[in-house]
């Protein structure tokens, strides 16, 4: 079988690559090796409460520019919330409740009207605040060199930022962001995604928060997009092998000994699926040498229902607990529909989490609910659900970001897409689109001849 473009692997990255090949007039085929596209953005339904959990929750900003043109394309875009003035709801176990709004900081009336609005900090720390400011407006190529070597608290501790600071603002965002916790992440990628979102427009800094499932939002009208401008798509499809002459590639092996042979290729898979795959010569040669060295970080989602009600907040930091982030389910969908009250408590970064029993996580998830919201205990917990994702993106230290391939390789007709894949930014949805867009356009280049 030929086609124009073959991408291996369907989770998000492979499916915006198919898309964007399919609607630029190449014929695309898409292998996935599982029974299911998506990757690790999938949903499935909960059989006891007959909700659908998501394996984590997503929130996407306005600067997801790639991202909202892929929804566009798919056209689901209207199945996003939009917090147009976004706003941070974060719980102190001192200060109790208190709210950020996150303006876009590019005029100096934004700048001082974010500033102000954080009163539980001194002015000094305010006034340390525009270090930060400061240096993301300032990016240029020097900064971003200093940067890539430092951790997220090096970073801030160089700035001036105070560990309450730190503690209360910067790093909720950081380990949310990044999937890391401060100590191990690189500054590099969150500054960078941090500059995006609030020294950009009013639009880029909103919030988008998705009304619906994950395999709702990105995956099922994907695919019917891609089969609808003629791309084929074949799940339960692994490819074993990538065979190479020269510094081309001349084919795919699949687990049946078949072939698929196709002008360009995507690689949109787990970095350490991909380098499985690849011929032993290419394993040696950089940037797959460094593969191996790449380390994982955890998520785990606990998943709560509730007898009643206990808070109407949307989404809540707990700053200074193990569960990191606190989402209503009910809140965001904009429906209750009679069901029970659902919460999804999200530890980013969990390393000494993971391996913890589903009973001790719940918990763990109910001991720190019940700090934020003590109305908790008169409301019964009827059912609970556990998500570890183990190797839920890469651990994106400075080792690592120094090592994080561009989409392009020395195969002349393999191109890389993934959120791991070096697009500036951190493991997100956003970095994973990105990638796939370019890999495409880079692929179109080679197999319709451009």
């Amino acid at each position: 079988m030929k086609t124009d473009v073959l991408v291996i692997g369907g989770g998000l990255s492979g499916l915006a690559s198919a898309v964007r090949a399919v609607e630029s007039g190449a014929t695309v085929t898409l292998l996935e090796a599982s029974g299911k596209l998506g990757g690790r953005a999938y949903s499935y339904p909960d059989t006891k409460t007959g909700d659908t959990i998501d394996n984590g929750q997503h929130v996407l900003l306005g600067c997801y520019h790639r991202t909202l043109e892929f929804l566009r394309t798919i056209q689901t875009e209207d199945l996003l919330r939009t917090q147009r003035v976004p706003h941070l709801n974060f719980f102190h176990p001192e200060k109790g409740f208190f709210r950020v709004r996150l303006r876009s900081i590019r005029s100096s009336l934004g700048l001082g009207l974010s500033l102000w609005q954080f009163r539980s900090f001194s002015l000094s720390e305010r006034l340390r605040m525009l270090e930060v400011v400061k240096e993301l407006r300032s990016w240029d190529e020097a900064t971003k060199q200093r940067l890539v070597s430092l951790t997220v608290e090096q970073w801030l501790d160089r700035l001036g930022q105070s560990k309450e600071v730190q503690r209360s603002f910067w790093n909720p965002i950081a380990v949310s962001v990044m999937n890391e916790i401060p100590q191990r992440a690189c500054a590099l990628p969150y500054a960078n995604a941090l500059r995006l979102a609030l020294l950009g427009s009013v639009a880029d800094s909103a919030f988008l928060i998705p009304k619906v499932s994950l395999k709702e939002l990105y995956v099922d009208r994907a695919v019917e997009f891609i089969k609808s401008k003629g791309g084929r798509i074949f799940l339960k499809t692994k490819a074993t092998r990538i065979l190479t002459k020269g510094d081309w590639v001349a084919g795919v092996e699949l687990g049946n000994r078949k072939h698929f042979g196709a002008s360009a290729y995507v690689a949109a898979l787990p970095h350490q699926s991909l380098f499985r795959i690849l011929p032993r010569a290419m394993q040696e040669e950089r940037p797959f040498d460094a593969l191996p060295r790449f380390q994982t970080s955890p998520i785990i989602s606990v998943h709560l229902w509730f007898e009643k009600p206990f808070t109407n907040r949307a989404f809540v930091g707990l700053i200074g607990k193990r569960v990191q982030w606190v989402f209503n389910k009910r809140k965001i969908s904009g429906s209750a529909d009679g069901k029970p009250f659902y919460i999804s408590a999200v530890i980013s970064g969990a390393h000494e989490f993971v391996e913890l029993s589903r009973n001790d996580l719940i918990w763990l998830a109910l001991q720190d609910l019940q700090a934020a919201f003590p109305e908790m205990k008169r409301s019964r917990l009827i059912h609970a659900h556990v998500i570890k994702e183990k190797e839920a993106t890469i651990s994106a230290t400075p080792e690592v970001e120094t090592l994080r391939p561009s989409v392009d390789t020395p195969l002349r007709n393999l191109f890389l897409a993934g959120d791991w894949v070096d697009t500036g930014l951190p493991a997100t949805i956003e970095g994973a689109v990105e990638s796939g867009y370019k890999a495409a356009d880079l692929a179109l280049q080679v197999g319709k001849g451009g």
